[in-house]
């Protein structure tokens, strides 16, 4: 049987009359400059380099905002305390193991461009696993295409600039998928006890990893009912690994028992605005957009194209890491709604691959078979390629601007005029207590807020959250003793009736001295008279 080459992607084998040795021999030449491996490795390193720019470009410039806070209070926990505060969030144990590993990395420093270089190598790391991994399941100039899409995306150049774990789902999703196909070529023990080992690490670093895996063990599964029935070892094989990965993930079965009121109530259900909206954040645009729909849309070609070929199981880890974590998370999302751009970064590689393949499928088809072309079909080819590089580029360069704008939450701008204008004895309140994280974060650091009290949440600065507390009424009675006090809100959160009531009688009892909005914080500072005055429940 004849091997076919990767420049031959796509291409009817002797549909011009040509003997297959010839057709191979000439695609060969016409793609050697471009599809050479040292070739293919020099532009995957001027594409690290390029990332590397995008993603450290101002890195340290926005103030953290809530979830990176909490990101670093976390990592500043000794480890056996940090996977316990994992736990006593509304998602329990997630991502414990992106945590622990910043937990290392922040030993280093704790300000903010550190703790968050770690998420861009993860960014840049993943470019050349991405190249690999094209080149693996449909050749070096795919593997060029799919890690442009990724060095480029805004979404991967935003993500490399937070320190949360998502750059490095992009990174481990990658991984995941090359072990995946090396275990279903190979067969081998070893390499599915690897490939159980990733899919567990991975899951720890963000539970929505399992959906790739699922994805991945239902190409496992087909494989098997179509064509291994009988084949004992490999059963056993596969379902060694099933098994690792499932007790491996029994620890986070809790995500799943916690009401949704109590989880992730603040993501809305998954209509087909908010599926546009999430899908438009994750591409890096509408312009992105509309090529990635174009691409899933050529998707049924591309089967059809590499099915001829017998690459049917390539095609199915294809579909098993893009279009299949969507779909399934969105379909649980109907239920129990999740559905949003960060939730879906575990498919990012996986849809590179799918434009590479529709550029592939795009450079390699010919309109008329049997006729004499006035270009040739080589120099076609490579003419798509370049071009539709040359699309990526633009279109992903437009959009990454995007990534440099204003932070928005910005708490370093809020905690500096507050220490600017406080004095000893003032008192602070943060409300929702939860937004105290990325508060503390830079009032610790001030020696002013040492000699403020911080009455709601009553922790002293620098502390982990506990799980309980005083209660806000309680707080407010307490801070009318002090004279002033600075209130400080999260915007655009939605406050329920009884605190608003009780925030808004503690106001009315003292005089506002002034009143600063920010990006998604509001600064108030209240003085209160000396005569007592009651706080309405």
């Amino acid at each position: 049987m004849k091997t076919v080459t990767d420049e031959e992607f796509g291409r009817p084998i002797g549909g011009s009359g040509a003997r297959p040795q010839a057709v191979s021999s000439r695609l060969a030449r016409s793609g050697r400059v471009l599809l050479s491996p040292r070739a293919g490795w020099l532009v995957v390193g001027i594409l690290m380099c390029v990332a590397a720019f995008l993603t450290t470009h101002l890195i340290g410039a926005k103030s953290l905002w809530l979830d990176e806070a909490m990101s670093a209070r976390i990592a500043q926990l000794d480890p056996v305390d940090g996977v316990r505060a994992t736990y006593a969030t509304p998602t329990p144990g997630a991502m414990a193991l992106y945590y622990l590993i910043l937990h290392f990395w922040s030993a280093v420093s704790r300000d903010e461009t550190w703790l968050r270089m770690l998420s861009a190598i993860c960014a840049v790391a993943a470019i050349p696993l991405v190249y690999l991994l094209g080149s693996r399941l449909i050749g070096r100039t795919a593997g060029i295409t799919a890690a442009t899409v990724v060095a480029l995306s805004p979404f991967v150049v935003a993500q490399g600039q937070q320190a949360r774990p998502y750059a490095l789902v992009v990174l481990i999703s990658t991984v995941l998928t090359l072990t995946f196909y090396s275990a279903m070529k190979s067969g081998s023990l070893r390499i599915w006890l690897l490939y159980a080992a990733v899919a567990t690490a991975g899951m720890y670093v963000h539970t929505t990893v399992a959906y790739l895996i699922a994805a991945q063990g239902g190409v496992a599964g087909v494989d098997l009912i179509l064509f291994r029935r009988d084949s004992s070892p490999t059963i056993a094989r596969r379902a060694t690994a099933a098994a690792i990965i499932v007790l491996a993930s029994l620890p986070l079965a809790g995500q799943f028992l916690v009401p949704t009121s109590a989880g992730l109530a603040w993501i809305g259900p998954s209509t087909i605005r908010k599926v546009q909206t999430t899908m438009t954040a994750l591409t890096g645009g509408t312009t992105l957009l509309a090529v990635t729909g174009a691409s899933i849309l050529a998707i049924p070609f591309v089967g059809w194209s590499w099915s001829r070929r017998g690459r049917g199981l390539e095609f199915s880890i294809l579909i098993a890491a893009s279009v299949a974590p969507i779909v399934l998370e969105l379909l649980v999302s109907l239920a129990r709604p999740m559905f949003i751009q960060r939730y879906l970064t575990m498919a990012v590689p996986g849809l590179a691959l799918v434009i590479a393949s529709a550029v592939e499928l795009l450079a390699t088809w010919r309109p008329t078979v049997g006729t004499t072309a006035t270009t040739p079909s080589s120099r076609r080819s490579a003419m798509v390629r370049v071009a539709a590089w040359a699309v990526i580029v633009v279109l992903s360069l437009g959009s990454v601007g995007a990534v440099y704008g204003p932070s928005p939450e910005q708490w370093r701008t809020a905690v500096e005029m507050v220490g600017a204008e406080a004095r000893p004895g003032d008192a602070v309140i943060v409300y929702p207590d939860w937004a105290r994280v990325p508060f503390d974060y830079y009032a610790s650091r001030q020696p002013i807020f040492r000699e403020i009290t911080p009455v709601f949440p009553s922790i002293g600065w620098g502390q982990y959250l506990p799980d309980k507390g005083p209660s806000l009424e309680t707080s407010l009675s307490n801070a009318k003793q002090t004279g002033r006090v600075w209130l400080i809100y999260r915007s655009g959160d939605t406050v329920p009736k009884d605190d608003a009531k009780l925030l808004a009688s503690f106001v009315s009892c003292g005089t506002i001295q002034s009143e600063n909005t920010f990006p998604d914080v509001r600064v108030v500072l209240v003085d209160f008279p000396a005569t007592p005055c009651h706080v309405a429940k």
